[in-house]
């Protein structure tokens, strides 16, 4: 036999023995497996950062926007016409009640009130010898009725020039500060034409309005906490709700009263407002753990017992620096803190724990 044709024959003959030697080896692997891995390579778990949280007793806030307004506040109007005489106060100043603001000229006032108490004593006089004369038979009843109508009206015609004459003067009705005065000397006032302005500030109003919603929880002497631009708080209790809501803005008006303690001099100032209302039991999150469902409502993502991610509608209750109060979760829950953004609800998952768990 050519020798080249028995070398191809031998070297034909040991490959294959090699090859079938490598292939019952491999068989005798796969017939020996780990009972765990029959067939299969077990799925890799992914890893999510989770953290044990407990409820906490929260008491639940209303923010509203408002503002600081007097308790009270008036325009002042002149009851009768006339000239302004003199100028009895000045804008800025504080007054008490009874003060005098302002006098008017009193003209021939002081006269017609001369002449009624002239006509009122004669008409006195008449009356008075009228009710002999009836005692005596001597007059008819018409006549004495007369006599009295005469006094009663001689009477009401004083009365009226002495109102008259006292309305020349404008005193406060009650004490404060004069906030406008917008007349001079020798100007000519109409009855009820108005001078200027008093603003009560023995107390102050904190004031907002209350969208509808909100209404219902709130009630009578509840506290409330306005913030002013300048960081001061100020305290009051609800003093007044309004039972019918503006046709415009479908709210309702707030009334807060409080002491002005002279920390409030300056009244019609802003104020974010707090009204507490309701207690409730809620956890304390990072914002950045709020996820957005398909319908735009806020949710977050946690792990049931058999560590498979499940999702929790949930509401704000309170937003503080860097945190916020959620309610919507079970008093006791698993939430994902790390890794919420890159698993599905239903998905089993390895949790590790930080360093709070």
């Amino acid at each position: 036999m050519n020798r080249s044709i028995l070398t191809s024959i031998v070297l034909t003959t040991v490959t294959a023995l090699w090859l079938m030697s490598g292939a019952i080896g491999k068989q005798d692997d796969w017939v020996k497996p780990d009972k765990n891995t029959i067939g299969q390579k077990p799925p890799t778990l992914f890893r999510v950062q989770a953290e044990d949280l407990v409820a906490k007793s929260v008491i639940k806030e209303l923010h509203l926007q408002g503002q600081i307004q007097a308790i009270r506040e008036i325009d002042l109007k002149v009851e009768i016409e006339g000239r302004v005489l003199a100028l009895t106060s000045y804008r800025g100043q504080r007054v008490d009640k009874g003060s005098s603001l302002l006098q008017l000229s009193i003209n021939g006032k002081s006269a017609s009130l001369l002449r009624a108490r002239a006509e009122l004593d004669l008409r006195q006089a008449e009356y008075r010898a009228n009710k002999t004369l009836k005692k005596q038979g001597l007059i008819s009843q018409t006549t004495f009725l007369k006599s009295q109508a005469e006094l009663a009206m001689a009477k009401a015609s004083v009365k009226e020039m002495e109102v008259a004459l006292n309305n020349t003067q404008m005193n406060a009705p009650f004490a404060g500060i004069i906030n406008a005065l917008n007349v001079e000397v020798g100007a000519y006032l109409n009855a009820g034409e108005t001078f200027g302005n008093l603003v009560d500030d023995s107390a102050a109003l904190i004031t907002a309005d209350v969208p509808q919603q909100y209404r219902d929880k709130l009630n009578l002497d509840m506290p409330v906490v306005a913030s002013l631009l300048d960081g001061k708080q100020i305290k009051g209790r609800i003093s007044y709700l309004s039972n019918e809501a503006d046709p415009q803005t479908r709210t309702y008006r707030l009334e807060a009263k409080l002491t002005n303690d002279n920390t409030l001099k300056i009244f019609g100032q802003s104020a974010a407002i707090t009204v507490p209302f309701e207690q409730v039991l809620a956890h304390r999150i990072s914002p950045s753990l709020l996820e957005l469902d398909t319908e735009g409502d806020l949710q977050v993502k946690a792990l049931n017992k058999e560590n498979k991610v499940t999702v929790y509608p949930v509401k704000i209750v309170k937003s503080q620096l860097k945190t916020l109060w959620i309610s919507g979760m079970p008093e006791s829950v698993r939430l994902i803190t790390i890794g919420h953004g890159f698993v599905s609800p239903g998905q089993i998952v390895k949790p590790v724990f930080n360093q709070k768990g």
